[in-house]
């Protein structure tokens, strides 16, 4: 059996369908009971293109489909509604069905929250996408955004700076939002406690983002997104 399925994705790499649909002789749950043995195969023979390094789940390490991988996405701009040939401005999508879009011209705004998601004032030619945390590295598959200007707005503590970090080293174009010392300073209010973790500054910040960085590691502080104050936000998305 792990010869069997191992073949099939020598034979179709990024195979695009879920892991009960391999149409090999074994059980529909063989894969996911041998997803340890498989991954350690399919590092070896699979070329470099077949598999996403950033991943540890087996199924989007090598391209099956995952009923979990949905993105939010909310249409800032009504004009791309009728661009993209939707009729409404809020709606998810797996990441392959997200590549099939043709988005051109226009400004992404990745944030974390599905409240700010939700709240974030419309704006011609652009649209956001939920960057659900550390999964915010999957975005690097979806072809369009990789010459989109696009704006991260995370989290202000060491979490939301790594995930940042991440981000920016597959879309290196990527501008942090509302996560200077600024935005911090006039929210000291709303400051809780983060995760007391101790970690190196990462290495894809900005000066400044590394200064705010070492701020909430050193202060073990967390703005988290969603406290930030909707007058600022539409402040600063006036001012862009």
């Amino acid at each position: 059996g792990l010869l069997l399925v191992a073949q099939y994705f020598v034979e179709h790499p990024w195979p695009n369908c879920y892991a009960r649909q391999i149409p090999v002789a074994v059980d529909t749950k063989f894969v996911e009971r041998h997803c340890r043995v498989l991954s350690q195969w399919l590092d070896v023979l699979l070329p470099a293109s077949a598999i996403d390094v950033s991943e540890t789940h087996f199924a989007r390490r090598y391209g099956l489909r995952d009923a979990d991988q949905h993105r939010a996405i909310r249409l800032l701009d009504s004009d791309l509604t009728d661009e993209l040939g939707v009729p409404f401005d809020e709606f998810s999508l797996p990441n392959w069905e997200l590549n099939k879009l043709t988005v051109a011209d226009s400004t992404v705004f990745i944030v974390e929250n599905r409240l700010n998601l939700l709240t974030i004032p419309r704006m011609g030619r652009a649209l956001a996408v939920r960057g659900e945390g550390r999964a915010v590295t999957r975005l690097a598959r979806i072809r369009w955004l990789e010459h989109a200007p696009i704006y991260y707005w995370g989290d202000i503590d060491v979490d939301g700076f790594q995930i940042l970090s991440s981000i920016r080293s597959l879309l290196p174009q990527t501008k942090s939002i509302m996560m200077e010392l600024r935005t911090l300073d006039e929210h000291v209010s709303f400051q809780v406690p983060g995760n007391e973790s101790i970690a190196a500054c990462p290495s894809n910040l900005t000066e400044a983002e590394a200064v705010v960085f070492a701020i909430c590691s050193a202060g073990n502080i967390r703005l988290e997104q969603e406290k930030i104050l909707q007058a600022h936000v539409n402040r600063v998305f006036s001012n862009l």
